[in-house]
């Protein structure tokens, strides 16, 4: 097991804490068939698709270190109301 692999499975718990839906789905980078296709069939389209690809972060890099890093932080600082059962 690489670390890699460790840092994903990180993500994946800090995605449903967060309690956002579909966890592998939003894991990784995905592009729609439709849309590589569009930019295969321009000049330079595959020096245009490593460009869209190199300049999108997946998810699972973004909740250890980017944006969604810090609203993770923020909401787990913030204090849980408990409700009355």
């Amino acid at each position: 097991m690489g670390i890699r692999q460790f840092e994903r499975s990180i993500a994946k718990a800090r995605l449903k804490e967060m309690g956002v839906e579909h966890v592998n789905k939003r894991m990784g980078f995905h592009m729609s068939n439709a849309k590589v296709s569009k930019l295969m069939k321009r000049k330079n389209g595959r020096k245009l698709l490593a460009k869209v690809r190199e300049t999108d972060v997946p998810v699972w890099k973004r909740i250890l270190y980017g944006d969604l890093a810090k609203m993770y932080m923020q909401e787990k600082k913030r204090p849980r109301r408990r409700t009355a059962r």
